[in-house]
């Protein structure tokens, strides 16, 4: 028994020296201990991962913040180009005002409105400003300059129910006040044998020296007699429209 058992130790000997000396020792730890180290480096490769994915997703959010920063910018410019174009086209518009005798066209930006529906007070900014002075828009009159501070004036608009403004038809055969009331116009005492017609044009006509003759300040909408007399209740609708404008003109008189 014992002789089998040394038989088979120097068997193994012998075995084991010659796989030795035709396979390197360690070529045969390596495929042993290649699964096991390949099982450890996992958690690594997943953490590196996992690693990247984060740098790789910051990246991406500080391009995407970047990203979004420059269009809200590239919007503003934008829209800052759209308002100027919008003013330029209404200070082009305004210098094909028409010429008045005895006066001068000034520009004036509009810096607020009255907080009524239709504004019937607004401010605006200009030099030399005096009060009475005439404002219009691109479409007619919208009414004078009330006070001046400084280089800013409050405007009484033509729907303020305050001024009365004398105007005529192209053919001065008519003669009549129009005065605001809330965020429309009523024309005053009109004849009916010297009523105007729906559409016709009505322009200041230069009664009283307040405004001078020839601005364009209302378009009639309806006519109608007054029952048991011979007045006629005439409906308009003024021509300017200021709420959305930037801009406006004044008609400043030039001193002799």
């Amino acid at each position: 028994m014992r002789d089998t058992r040394t038989r088979l130790g120097v068997l193994l000997i012998l075995c084991t020296l010659y796989l030795s000396s035709t396979t390197p020792v360690t070529q045969y730890l390596n495929l042993i201990l290649a699964p096991v180290s390949d099982y450890f480096q996992q958690p690594v490769k997943w953490f590196s991962h996992s690693l990247m994915w984060f740098e790789q997703r910051q990246m991406l959010q500080n391009e995407n913040v970047a990203i979004k920063k420059l269009l809200h910018q590239q919007q503003a410019l934008l829209q800052e180009l759209n308002v100027v174009r919008e003013e330029n086209q209404q200070l082009r518009q305004l210098l094909h005002v028409p010429p008045l005798s005895e006066y001068e066209w000034i520009a004036a930006r509009i810096q607020s409105h009255s907080v009524q529906r239709q504004s019937q007070h607004l401010i605006i900014q200009a030099e030399h400003l005096k009060a009475n002075d005439v404002v219009v828009s691109k479409g007619g009159l919208v009414g004078l300059v009330e006070q001046v501070q400084d280089s800013h004036a409050t405007v009484r608009t033509l729907l303020n129910g305050s001024l009365a403004i004398p105007v005529t038809t192209k053919d001065h055969q008519l003669v009549s006040l129009l005065r605001g009331q809330a965020d429309s116009l009523h024309a005053e005492f009109i004849a009916w044998k010297n009523r105007p017609y729906v559409d016709d044009i009505l322009y200041t006509s230069g009664a009283g020296g307040l405004f001078p003759e020839g601005i364009p300040v209302a378009r009639v909408l309806k006519v109608k007699k007054v029952a048991g007399s011979q007045f006629a209740k005439v409906k308009v609708r003024a021509l300017s429209r200021w709420q959305g404008n930037a801009w406006l003109a004044v008609a400043r008189k030039v001193q002799p």
